[in-house]
This record gives structure tokens, sequence and C-alpha cells, in this order.
């Protein structure tokens, strides 16, 4: 509450999806949007906004939201690069807005975009240096943070992002999610997604698959 008894306002966070472009289950980015929004809108001093299919039409729900979160396909077709909304993102960081790309909307195109990221978030998917295999992940214990709060160690397969590109000092940067992915998750032969040698030279070291970041403008980014 504020002083004189007005309730503060609540914290908007947007959630934008970009449209189908998998098979079925299979990156349904508004599903995923519009379910987080639903679990988020039960907190109190939460309100949740999804924009589906695309970059939302009003750059105010942009302007406004405390925190956005974004889960589009990577490369080429990520929505920031194909649609030039480098500058509404850049703004958004500027005054101090919460970030999460997710998933594939952690990569940005192969030759742009990438210094923005690592100020955005810390980290990126780089091509033919990063992979994203499919394996069971054992994540056996968890950091103490704001993000682990209320969950357990679990496994779990999923397509899973590896060997990212952080920011050279890893500054401010906390690793969530860590695992030892097994050698069999760099069956494929190397490809911009599949394999490199630099990723195949740390078969058996844990990799840092989940993380967070403290911008240092005072916003926070996962």
């Amino acid at each position: 509450m504020l002083a004189g008894g007005l309730a503060a306002a609540p914290r908007e966070i947007l959630l934008i999806a970009g449209p189908p472009s998998h098979t079925r289950l299979a990156h349904e980015q508004n599903a995923a949007a519009v379910l987080y929004a639903r679990f988020l809108n039960e907190v109190p001093g939460i309100h949740a906004t999804v924009s589906r299919s695309g970059w939302p039409a009003d750059e105010n729900l942009i302007a406004k939201a405390d925190a956005i979160w974004v889960f589009c396909d990577g490369g080429e077709k990520h929505l920031i690069a194909r649609e030039n909304h480098t500058g509404q993102m850049q703004a958004a960081a500027g005054r101090g807005a919460g970030m999460m790309f997710y998933h594939y909307g952690v990569e940005p195109p192969d030759k742009s975009l990438h210094k923005e990221f690592l100020d955005w978030t810390g980290g990126l998917f780089e091509l033919r240096y990063s992979v994203n295999p499919i394996f069971e992940a054992d994540f056996a214990s968890l950091p103490k943070h704001p993000i682990t709060r209320g969950v357990t160690p679990f496994k779990l397969k999923d397509e899973w992002y590896y060997n990212i590109r952080f920011r050279e000092d890893r500054k401010s940067i906390t690793e969530i999610l860590v695992a030892t992915p097994p050698a069999s998750s760099l069956s494929r032969p190397d490809g911009p997604h599949e394999g490199n040698p630099d990723v195949r030279s740390k078969v058996g070291q844990p990799q840092c698959m989940m993380w967070a970041y403290q911008r240092p403008d005072a916003g926070r980014s996962a």
C-alpha cells in the first residue's frame, strides 16, 4: 500500500509470442504465453498481457512494461530483428525493464544483435558455437536465488541449449540450471546448431542451460 492507503499499481508483464512455425506440440509459442499469463495473473500485484503471433501493434504495451518475455523463432526470423524493434527494446532496457528471451528466442541473427543480446540478457545462442540437442538433463542442485524459490532438483527430457556465449567477464551472471550433458548429445555431425570443435572439447563438463543477469542499469534478465 502507498501512503494514504492507495494500492500500488500492478507490475506489468508483457509476454510476446511469435507466430506458429513448428509442428503441433513443438514450440507452441502462443500456448506457452497464454499459460504463463494465466499463472502470473493469479499472483497479487501482477498484471500479465499476451501479444499473440507477433509483436504488439500497440507500442504503449512495450513502453509501460515492467518486464518483457519473448518466445519466437530465432536467427534471421527473430521478431526483434525481422521487424526492427531494437529501439523499443533498448529503450525498455534503459529504463530498467526486466527481460527474458525464452528457448529459440535466445538466438539472434547470425551477424547482428549479438552485442545487444549480451547487454540485455547476458548471454545468447551463437551459431557454430552453441548446440541444441534433445536429452534428459539432471539438475541435481539449484542455487539459492529468487528464481529458484520453491523449486526442487529435477530431471527433464527436452531440447536443451548449451555452450551459450556469455559476456566475457561473466559479471553479474548467476547460473540457474546446470547439468552435464551426455556425450550422446553431440552425436550429430558438426553444423550450425548440431556440434562444433569447441563444444566437443568440453564433453563431460557441466553446462549452464538457464541463467540470470543483473544488468548495470538495475534491470534484471534471464
